[in-house]
């Protein structure tokens, strides 16, 4: 079994980053959101635009407010991951965005 780790850099003054994961099936991917927050409660998960919770997919965990770990990865899991923290009370929002490729084993 393959384990993946992601530790992208900091995002900053608004612009997005984006981190291209590669994974096996069968393996674990961890997404870790290192974008700048007072309160890390305050950190959204999507997949493809929509939020990311534990229950949306059993193998959706949410080990913290700030990483996102994809258990036992399927062809799927594809698709593009992001975070989103909420920067100050005028809306201003930070975000960084994963693309998982999943890749199957024969």
């Amino acid at each position: 079994m393959w384990f993946v780790c992601i530790d992208p850099w900091h995002v900053d003054g608004g612009v997005e980053t984006t981190e291209y994961v590669h994974a096996l099936t069968g393996a674990t991917v961890e997404l870790l959101c290192t974008v700048a927050a007072s309160r890390r409660e305050a950190v959204e998960w999507r997949r493809d635009g929509l939020d990311v919770t534990e229950s949306s997919n059993g193998r959706f965990q949410l080990r913290s407010a700030d990483q996102l770990d994809i258990v036992d990865v399927q062809l799927d899991d594809s698709g593009q991951y992001s975070c989103h923290v909420a920067r100050n009370t005028f809306g201003d929002v930070q975000s960084q965005r994963f693309v998982v490729q999943v890749i199957g084993m024969n």
